[in-house]
């Protein structure tokens, strides 16, 4: 019997960026600026309602600081993008693998695996991190940190549209060890750890 072929791998491509889940969140970018950058921080929608940015991540070292990360490759199929990316520390290298997708009850993902050459192990601190917007008409509202994560309200809004009110959670697969929620005010900050404040935040290894 003749063996099925794999679709997913026919339809793969390195030029494409967008996910989606078949329901009412897309992550479709037409002019990404940091489609390079881990997790998804330009715009979403949900139906025809643009939500920017969702979050991205930050390796930081066992000394607290940033371990930079280079953009090496992406993979993209229907189900989901795959992008690795490299980075160094003075004991050795990182490999590190993002698969990005949407599933069907409207949760963007990204599942994260690190690999380390170099001298012993090598512990690091993930950290996901997001910034919103608070107050006006579609600030962030009521944001809440539950054990499942950080809760929060936001109002979305389209040209001719009533809107509607929208609950949101930003968490992670496990319960993590610190968490920080930090008001302030200004312009919505670029995926940039040191620009965030939550980089103020971080001491002795935990927020």
């Amino acid at each position: 019997m003749a063996r099925a072929p794999d679709i997913l791998k026919i339809l793969q491509r390195g030029d494409k960026h967008y996910v989606g889940g078949g329901n009412r969140l897309l992550w479709a970018p037409p002019f990404p600026l940091f489609a390079g950058v881990p997790g998804f921080w330009d715009e979403a929608h949900f139906y025809n309602f643009e939500f920017r940015p969702l979050f991205t991540w930050t390796l930081l070292g066992e000394d607290g600081r940033e371990i930079p990360l280079r953009f090496v490759s992406r993979r993209w199929d229907p189900s989901a993008l795959l992008q690795t990316y490299a980075g160094a520390t003075p004991r050795g290298t990182l490999s590190v693998r993002e698969f990005r997708c949407i599933v069907p009850r409207d949760v963007a993902a990204c599942d994260i695996s690190v690999e380390f050459r170099g001298k012993g192990r090598l512990a690091v601190h993930f950290v996901a991190w997001t910034a919103q917007e608070s107050g006006g008409p579609g600030g962030a509202t009521d944001a809440v940190f539950r054990e499942d994560g950080f809760a929060f309200f936001k109002h979305a809004s389209a040209k001719g549209s009533p809107g509607m009110r929208l609950g949101l959670l930003f968490g992670l697969r496990g319960k993590p060890s610190s968490h920080v929620l930090q008001l302030s005010e200004g312009t919505l900050p670029p995926p940039r750890w040191d620009l965030s404040p939550m980089y103020e935040k971080f001491s002795a290894g935990r927020l």
